[in-house]
């Protein structure tokens, strides 16, 4: 019997499905063509078939609905479909639920096709067994939007597919689906093939551990990239996915060297008064954003000399982790190469150690502390992702192996051994680098005083505080204030001792304060925070979540021991409206608030812990110890990060600090900010991302990232 007396003879259901796909998908010579050339690995072209072989196979369909009209009537449809904004560090575009459940007849129509007749006809041609089960939804991409790189390879996913509805869309509109090929590891590296979404057209591909694609940036400001897309599912295959290699980073210790810090460092940052009032903002912040540090002349020279056409710059990734250009430091020009140079110095590491107390100078042998380096470029393009998610087996060895390592090591020390070098912990480490000493002591709260610290080009303790508030101000201003006294706050925690502090000094010191007023205009969909603008409900860019009205918990810090590894807690929202746990510096000179940049007064924590009960505060607080207690051998990094040419950035292309496990995620964003040091302490389950640069921002910018480990 003939297919045309078959069709005769079916439903009248079956016979309307039938009849919204073109009539070629069904005809027995196109399906073996595309079968043998799928299953070859072959590659054609020609009016109605396009088959792809490398980087992975992919399939195209063109003239794939027989009706205009249904197309239209379908489109009008999903116009009356409820869309989403999808907003994340991987995305950003709208697209519906599963059009299983939108109650119209047009969807319905042609989502039980491809339930029913694609599925077999993908079954028969791609060898891949199927089972009933179909997603499908809605997604358009406006001007900016995007899909960064990802493999689609989850749960029972076996077939993408994706079903174009933007008619004459052409490469300078962006939207491209662009394929990555992998290198040995399996690992995305470099675009080798794009797609235009060509109307009326089919494309599909099956899932695989390599099958790495993005969707780009819409370039178009008056155009919608619209499509259907979803998956076929089926039975689970089994992943031949190697162990994802640690992502290689080259460790250098302290090295000595002659460096004049008040050559690049404006003297405010190095008197000892600054210093300890910058200590104690780290330590209830974990973060400290300082403005106008370098001398501005010296970083004016810095940016013309970053911007040197003499450097070599290197792409790094994999795409699914991160896509930007690091400097050969080789290359440098002569001062730009200095100034990296000083971040590694043993001189940088002890003001650091100052600024945070962190175990960042020698003390004992088996203390080995040290850094890495990065000199970005970044441009239209340009991301990082959130990289928790791709732990693995191969990283968790690794740090057991050198925890297990570093234990051993110890045991071999000699009581002689130890006894010399406790000797030295209470005596001070002076630098021998540098006119500027800096104390070093056991106290849980160090104070360095002027007389062991060299003076500086016109500062002095025996100044006026009139004198050294108009100086300062006008050198380093950033119109920011705090909310919350140091004396309330020492007051507070004397009277509140807890044994949890020492833990909580280990736990994810990533805060929920915004470092400048910097408003998202995104309407984040995702639910891996809740944090908002209680006054104004502006919401953050992770989620769509409002805070609940709880305080933020003061929590007693006790004294630790020495030499132990100093690390910051995590407060809880007290009252978001009124930023009562700030730096809690109110009573600190007034020139400080010149320097440390600050949300205003009437502005929200961005992010923080949200609690959707005043009720389930105090189950919490009981539940806090012992999360505190499992987070207790979580090691703690600094990252020290300074920025060169961020005019050409708008402020809400921040760096960000996520929790990617916490569903609250608590974040830290740093605005783009010229001459301003940045210091953020985070434990190593907190991820530093940086979202895609898209195409307003014109040329290059750049980043000095250090990471500094005890």
């Amino acid at each position: 019997m003939s297919k045309k007396n078959v069709l005769d003879e079916e439903p009248v259901s079956k016979r309307l499905r039938h009849r919204i796909i073109s009539d070629h998908i069904y005809n027995e010579e196109f399906e073996d063509l595309v079968t043998k050339n799928w299953s070859c690995h072959n590659e054609i072209k020609n009016d109605n078939l396009e088959v792809i072989s490398t980087p992975f196979r992919v399939c195209k369909i063109s003239n794939f609905l027989a009706n205009e009209d249904f197309i239209n009537e379908l489109k009008n449809e999903l116009l009356d479909v409820k869309y989403r904004r999808n907003i994340l560090d991987l995305y950003q575009f709208e697209q519906s639920d599963d059009l299983e459940f939108v109650d119209k007849p047009n969807v319905q129509l042609l989502y039980t096709a491809f339930q029913i007749e694609i599925a077999m006809w993908m079954e028969r041609v791609t060898r891949i067994h199927l089972n009933n089960k179909i997603s499908m939804s809605s997604s358009c991409y406006c001007n900016t939007d995007y899909l960064l790189c990802h493999d689609d390879n989850m749960g029972e996913r076996r077939i993408a597919y994706i079903l174009y509805l933007s008619k004459n869309w052409v490469a300078k509109d962006g939207g491209t689906l662009d394929l990555f090929d992998t290198d040995k590891d399996g690992l995305p590296q470099n675009v080798v093939r794009s797609l235009v979404p060509e109307y009326n057209s089919l494309v599909f591909f099956e899932v695989m551990d390599t099958s790495f694609h993005q969707v780009s940036e819409v370039i178009s400001t008056e155009r919608t990239r619209w499509s259907l897309n979803g998956w076929f599912e089926g039975s689970l295959r089994q992943s031949n996915r190697l162990p994802r290699p640690v992502l290689f980073c080259k460790y250098t210790e302290p090295m000595d060297m002659e460096v004049k810090l008040e050559s690049w460092v404006r003297g405010c940052y190095l008197e000892s008064k600054m210093i300890d009032d910058i200590q104690k903002v780290v330590e209830v912040e974990s973060y400290a954003f300082l403005s106008s540090f370098f001398i501005e002349d010296v970083y004016n020279k810095l940016l013309a000399e970053i911007a040197s056409e003499s450097i070599c710059w290197e792409k790094v990734g994999p795409a699914d982790v991160r896509n930007y250009e690091v400097a050969d430091e080789k290359t440098l020009p002569a001062l730009l190469k200095s100034f990296c140079d000083i971040f590694k110095s043993k001189i940088i590491f002890r003001l650091l150690r100052s600024y945070t107390e962190l175990d960042l100078v020698s003390m004992k042998p088996d203390m080995k502390p040290k850094m890495t380096m990065e000199l970005q470029r970044w441009s239209q393009g340009s991301y990082t992702l959130i990289t928790d998610r791709l732990k693995n087996k191969n990283e968790e060895e690794n740090q057991t192996e050198e925890k297990v390592s570093d234990a051993k090591n110890k045991n071999k020390k000699s009581q002689d051994t130890k006894d010399i070098k406790e000797k030295e912990q209470s005596e001070s480490v002076t630098s021998t680098d540098s006119k500027y000493s800096i104390q070093s002591t056991s106290e849980s709260k160090k104070s360095i005083n002027s007389k062991d610290t060299v003076s500086m080009q016109s500062n002095s303790d025996n100044k006026s505080s009139k004198s050294s508030k108009d100086s300062t101000s006008k050198q380093c201003s950033s119109g920011t204030k705090s909310s919350k006294s140091s004396k309330d706050s020492k007051s507070k925690r004397s009277g509140s001792k807890s044994k949890k502090s020492a833990n909580s000094k280990k736990k994810d010191a990533c805060k929920s304060e915004n470092l400048e007023s910097s408003k998202s205009s995104e309407d984040s969909q995702s639910t891996r925070c809740s944090c908002s603008n209680k006054t104004t409900g502006d919401t953050c860019r992770y989620c769509n979540t409002l805070f609940s009205d709880k305080e933020y918990e003061d929590i007693e810090e006790e004294e630790v021991p020495k030499l132990k590894k100093k690390k910051y807690k995590k407060v809880r929202p007290k009252n978001v409206e009124s930023q009562t746990s700030s730096s809690g510096l109110e009573n600190s000179p007034s020139s400080f608030y010149d320097i440390l940049d600050r949300s205003d007064s009437d502005d929200v924590s961005d992010i923080g812990d949200y609690l959707s009960d005043p009720s389930d505060y105090d189950m919490e607080s009981q539940n806090e110890t012992i999360e505190e207690e499992e987070e207790e051998d979580e090691e703690g990094t600094l990252d020290v990060i300074v920025q060169f040419h961020t005019a050409n950035l708008s402020q809400e292309q921040t760096i960000d600090y996520v929790h990617p496990k916490e569903k609250e995620g608590s974040l830290i964003h740093i605005p783009p900010k010229d001459n301003h040091l940045c210091l953020i302490y985070k434990t190593l389950s907190v991820s530093r991302v940086h979202k895609y640069i898209n195409q307003y921002c014109k040329g290059y910018f750049y980043n000095l990232v250090c990471t500094y480990c005890e």
